[in-house]
């Protein structure tokens, strides 16, 4: 009977997580778009009846907000006028409150704690964290806050309505920019490990959040920083759950100001004209922004600006935040009846700022460039380029690179291999930064694959293969983060991946079956993670992480006789629903480097040529949770 009444509380759980996404949803639309929701979420479960047996008390759930803690935003300064100033909008912290529910099983001991903070709706386990939705806290340039009021504790075998409103808000987007320092948001946390993983702590296109990275935790406030020298579009609101009742001022009606709703100093206004821009072929605008979608840099398309009163004769000028992604051709120019134009160019990818001024007055408008041809413009029989601006895309003048030309090369700075690639001879790639994209294909015969990152992140979603040959391994060596995620590495011979950083290979396949005793070897100085990964090969499989390893449903197996797979974290050790196969004479253990530390085992299977094995962990003290599928621990 408890192992059915588990299941009945695992579908359960299940159905909460769901039903606690749509409250995080609820909430987040109130922020946004204003209006009231009613959530309702199943806190409890009941057990089917039992003819001849008694079951324990059906489970309960609780559900409730946290205490207040602050939101706090630093070193940030309005770019444009609006109702209110930085000073005294961002001069105090915001008061808000988290969600989470907690079930109380008899039989799912290790349900996790379901929580909600700041948008983010994510499961927390002891010793590690699963998200459910996105963060919406940082996403791009664009910063979202919905802050929580109202004291709400309920416990239940049954259901509760949730109700959710907005009381405040939200804001008009607001444009901030750094006041020299980089900006920073402090925002409470019960989780900041399920933050680390969301946003990263690197800034970077390989993070969570590329923009931002999460630089503290202490007191249960996370700090999170943000790129300097961007612009970053701001909405806040504060919407009402429990007893949250609208009694207080509307702190968050903020609007821009425009050129109608002022008196200016000067004799007149001066503002981009977005309808007229929207109106040109490629390009589509909102009142705050525009994207200007062109077939091949070097397009154009008219970029006016008016003022209010029109006036003639004026002169007005004009600058681009970034002129390496867009232009403004001529520069500067002559107002007639209140209107003049200029040529708006694409020359690459990006975002950047545009800026006019006339008058003692001026407005700016960010202009997002995408030029449709960007990544398909490399030089004939190229299959690499030096990606010297970091914008992810081939841009003319960069340097380029063929197959022959990866046999050896040493880029000081970004090298991105986008096409496939053969040699005969083996490959040797060196660079700051080193990115494998999926679709590119490695292949080598009568030599290996060896991969060094001198400063930055090692990353392969496409595939890399020396089976061609016999004996040829495949080294990763990096200074940074390492990430595989859904890539492909075969090897005829062993298979090294090396991180003075944490490494990511979510999904990922290393392949050294074609080897004759083939090691694959993976140790990062950092947190490693191989979740759903394919790890086989007939020799040794070594995974070593400096902090927290991760190998939940990835599947292990090294084949040939005294060989086995040896897991080591000097931190939690998770590795439920893991598949590990050794021969029966080879073993299966897992050093976690400290007595305090968790491995967490549940739905794991251990085998043993065909039959169930025993994983052996150590030292003495290691906190085991949940049961294995197949085999056991000891």
């Amino acid at each position: 009977m408890p192992a059915e009444n588990q299941a009945v509380e695992i579908d359960h759980n299940r159905q909460v997580h769901g039903e606690m996404q749509e409250l995080r949803n609820a909430i987040k639309n109130a922020g946004t778009t204003g209006g009231t929701t009613s959530i309702s979420v199943t806190l409890g479960t009941q057990y089917p009846t039992r003819t001849f047996l008694t079951n324990p008390p059906d489970p309960t759930g609780t559900l409730r907000t946290s205490e207040t803690g602050a939101v706090g935003i630093d070193n940030a300064e309005f770019n444009g006028r609006y109702t209110t100033t930085a000073d005294e909008f961002l001069e105090e912290d915001f008061e808000t409150r988290t969600l989470s529910y907690e079930p109380s099983y008899n039989e799912y001991r290790d349900a996790p704690t379901t929580r909600i903070e700041h948008g983010f709706a994510f499961n927390e386990f002891t010793g590690t964290s699963v998200a459910l939705t996105e963060q919406p806290l940082v996403d791009g340039n664009r910063l979202t806050i919905v802050l929580v009021e109202g004291n709400l504790s309920t416990s239940s075998r049954g259901s509760t309505a949730v109700d959710t409103r907005i009381l405040s808000g939200p804001t008009d987007p607001i444009s901030l920019e750094d006041d020299g320092d980089n900006i920073t948001i402090t925002v409470p946390t019960s989780s900041p490990n399920a933050w680390n993983e969301s946003i990263g702590t690197e800034f970077g296109a390989g993070s969570g959040a590329e923009h931002a990275r999460v630089t503290g935790y202490a007191d249960g406030q996370l700090r999170v920083e943000l790129e300097g020298d961007m612009e970053y579009e701001l909405r806040m609101a504060r919407v009402g759950v429990g007893d949250g009742r609208d009694d207080g001022p509307d702190e968050f009606d903020i609007s821009r100001v425009t050129a109608e709703d002022t008196n200016s100093s000067g004799a007149y206004d001066v503002r981009w004209d977005t309808d007229r821009i929207n109106d040109e072929e490629h390009a589509s605008c909102t009142d705050e922004s525009c994207t200007f979608t062109a077939a091949t840099a070097g397009d154009t398309i008219q970029a006016s600006v008016e003022t209010a009163p029109a006036v003639d004769d004026a002169d007005v000028e004009y600058a681009v935040g970034n002129n390496e992604i867009a232009g403004l051709v001529p520069g500067r120019g002559t107002i007639q009846d209140g209107v003049h134009e200029t040529a708006l160019e694409a020359r690459s990818n990006g975002t950047t700022t545009l800026f006019a001024s006339s008058g003692g007055a001026g407005d700016a408008l960010d202009v997002t460039v995408a030029v449709e041809s960007a990544e398909a413009s490399l030089p004939e029989g190229s299959v690499a380029y030096h990606d010297r601006n970091d914008d992810g895309v081939y841009n003319d003048g960069e340097p380029t690179y063929t197959e022959s030309d990866l046999e050896s090369v040493d880029v000081p700075g970004s090298l991105i291999v986008v096409g496939d690639a053969f040699s005969a001879n083996g490959m040797d790639l060196t660079a700051e930064q080193l990115t494998v994209e999926e679709d590119a294909t490695l292949e080598t015969r009568n030599g290996g694959i060896r991969m060094t990152t001198n400063s930055g992140e090692l990353a392969v979603a496409g595939t890399l293969d020396t089976t061609a040959g016999t004996g040829q391994s495949v080294t990763l060596d990096a200074t940074g983060e390492t990430d595989l995620s859904s890539g492909t590495v075969r090897s005829s011979g062993g298979i090294d991946v090396d991180a003075s950083g944490s490494i990511t290979a979510d999904d990922a396949t290393l392949d050294a079956t074609d080897a004759s005793y083939g090691s694959i070897t993976v140790s990062g100085d950092g947190s490693v993670a191989l979740r759903r990964a394919i790890v086989q090969t007939e020799g040794t499989v070594s995974i070593t992480a400096g902090a927290t390893l991760d190998a939940t449903a990835a599947d292990l197996e090294s084949t040939r006789i005294g060989q086995g797979v040896a897991l080591e974290s000097n931190g939690d050790m998770t590795i439920e629903r893991i598949s590990i196969d050794v021969d029966r004479f080879s073993t299966m253990s897992g050093e976690l480097n400290g007595g305090s530390n968790t491995l967490f085992v549940d739905g794991a299977e251990f085998r043993r040529g065909d039959d169930p094995g025993a994983f052996d962990f150590s030292p003495n003290g290691v906190d085991v949770r949940g049961t294995p599928a197949v085999g056991w621990t000891w």
